[in-house]
């Protein structure tokens, strides 16, 4: 009695070599996201979609900020090379603020990041770049990057935390200027570290690190985020604001946006996520129809 051979199925070289292309491009993908894990929401002002993050769980209440196309030369032309494509930023004045309430507040270690061009700083209790605060109120503060002249430095970029009963000023000790393109970033820490990152883009200077120790290991819980003021508009910073980036964790540095421009990830909705798992497992599948037919 003759026995019925099974063959193996083939794929031809081609069909191979694109599923390991795209298993490849998968990894990739999955590495990106892996990186970019602690980010929450990413604010970029593009075109048809100038107030809405990388959710779309996070519209901006807009209180006078008027979307700007970037130039190619002056205030926020750096911003469009560093972004690979970016055209567009937000334009706030000293009446302006911008804000959007969360549902998912980080409640300890943080970083912020935004680019800005500043036309003006409130002076007395320094401008809000961005953070939580409804008010300037101490009671109506978490957290929020500042400008602000402490210890001899004119308009020092700081953190500025309150925890309801005390709160702390933590600063870097670089101090900002009108006029200037700058990248900044400030991430803290339950453990006790602030670290600041400053790059003057305009000048193409280097990024700026810095490292301070702070006490406090908590922060009110205000859910409302709120950019260029608080807001109810108090504490104003008047400029250009762009790519804000809001993150649970604290990024590495090599993971920050002015690092890894090209390899930013925002938050991928689900169907990308079933499409990679798809993909990861379409090479077990095949392998299990090969050894079926060859038994």
């Amino acid at each position: 009695m003759m026995t019925a051979v099974s063959r193996p199925v083939k794929f031809n070289r081609p069909t191979e070599r694109c599923m390991a292309g795209l298993a490849f491009a998968v990894l990739l993908i999955l590495h990106a996201a892996a990186a970019q894990g602690g980010v929450i929401h990413y604010w970029q002002f593009e075109d048809g979609a100038f107030l809405d993050d990388s959710t779309g769980s996070a519209t901006l209440t807009n209180a006078g900020g008027t979307q700007l196309s970037l130039p190619t030369t002056g205030p926020g032309s750096t911003f469009t090379g560093l972004s690979g494509g970016n055209a567009f930023a937000t334009d706030i004045d000293f009446t302006d603020s911008m804000s959007a309430t969360l549902s998912d507040t980080p409640t300890g270690d943080f970083t912020v990041e935004l680019f800005g061009h500043f036309d003006a700083f409130s002076a007395s209790f320094g401008s809000v770049l961005a953070g939580f605060a409804t008010s300037q109120s101490n009671n109506d503060i978490g957290w929020v990057v500042q400008a602000r002249t402490l210890s001899s430095v004119t308009n020092n970029f700081i953190l500025s935390v309150f925890d309801g009963a005390s709160y702390e000023f933590v600063a870097s000790g670089i101090g900002l200027q009108t006029d200037i393109d700058y990248y900044l970033a400030a991430s803290w820490d339950q453990d006790g570290d602030a670290t600041f990152y400053v790059q003057d883009l305009t000048n193409g200077t280097p990024l700026q690190v810095v490292t301070k120790s702070h006490t406090l290991t908590a922060y009110n819980p205000i859910n409302t985020f709120s950019i260029g003021a608080t807001s109810n508009g108090q504490l104003p910073t008047g400029g250009l604001f762009d790519e804000v980036r809001l993150s649970n964790s604290v990024l590495a540095q090599q993971d920050l946006l002015i690092e890894s421009w090209s390899s930013v990830a925002v938050p991928l909705p689900s169907s990308v996520w079933l499409f990679a798992a798809a993909a990861v497992l379409l090479p077990w599948a095949r392998r299990r129809t090969q050894l079926a037919s060859a038994r």
